[in-house]
């Protein structure tokens, strides 16, 4: 307390007698203060540089394979992944031939269970008129005929035998080669990845490419080495799940909420008669 009180009778003594000196003095110490300020701003935003660097970097850091500067790893992870994307698009093609014939069963249902209402005895169907179920019929042939000819182009079997076919070809390369890896004899080793490399480079010409969803769903069978997150996980599964099941969801949905609501409409005009 008494070392404030001197302090503050030596400024108000300066400032006696010498006003200037003091103004010079307290202007000096403002800028020094400022100065400090904007270099603990820089040194917080180097600081959020810095980190937001660690973070883009952690990103696009290279892949295990690709660090160790070997052609030996970089085939083994090509093999690895081109094989599991292949298994991947030859389930993706049995599951889109499974659901376009389901989908072309139940149109067709749906196509043999609106030419019958005229049939049926119910007050409820006699009050749709023979113009919307002629509407309806042909709507119905229309989305069937379009299904039927999008599925039977596609060719889906021979799609999923062709990446299945691949599939086990590439798995014997890779079993091949991590065979190889156990010879001693450097000579015979780097041989036999050369010939696994060659028999790669012919093998991939024969077949079609799979597509990037299927390598996107292999990554989702091994989310911690591919460095995926929950939500990343969640966007791939739901890109699948557009490219396989969603329109053949949606055709079979649609006919269901057409049936209720025929229904529903000769229910109302019934109880108004």
């Amino acid at each position: 307390m008494r070392a404030r009180s001197r302090l503050l009778l030596r400024k108000i003594m300066l400032w006696r007698k010498d006003r200037t000196l003091c103004q010079t003095v307290s202007k000096h110490f403002k800028r020094r203060s400022l100065i400090l300020k904007r270099l603990k701003e820089r040194e917080e935003e180097k600081e959020y540089r810095d980190y937001f660097r660690k973070q883009r970097s952690a990103k696009i850091d290279l892949p295990p394979y690709l660090t160790k500067n070997s052609w030996e790893h970089e085939l083994n992870f090509k093999l690895w992944i081109t094989k599991g994307a292949r298994f991947n698009a030859a389930r993706r093609c049995e599951e889109m031939d499974n659901y376009g014939m389901w989908a072309n069963t139940i149109l067709s249902s749906y196509l043999i269970i609106v030419g019958l209402i005229p049939y049926f005895p119910h007050p409820i169907f006699k009050t749709i008129s023979p113009e919307l179920l002629g509407f309806g019929t042909t709507s119905l042939s229309v989305l069937l005929l379009a299904q039927t000819l999008i599925v039977t182009s596609r060719h889906y079997q021979l799609q999923a035998r062709s990446h299945h076919d691949c599939a086990l070809k590439i798995g014997h390369l890779y079993d091949v080669l991590r065979q190889a890896k156990e010879i001693k004899d450097d000579r015979k080793k780097r041989a036999e990845i050369s010939r696994v490399t060659k028999e790669y480079e012919a093998l991939l010409p024969n077949y079609a490419n799979h597509f990037p969803i299927d390598h996107d769903m292999f990554q989702t069978l091994k989310p911690t080495w591919f460095k995926l997150g929950c939500w990343k996980v969640f966007r791939i599964k739901a890109r699948y799940y557009f490219h396989t099941r969603c329109i053949m969801d949606a055709v079979i949905l649609l006919g269901v909420l057409l049936i209720i609501l025929g229904v529903w409409r000769g229910s109302l005009i019934n109880s108004s008669v």
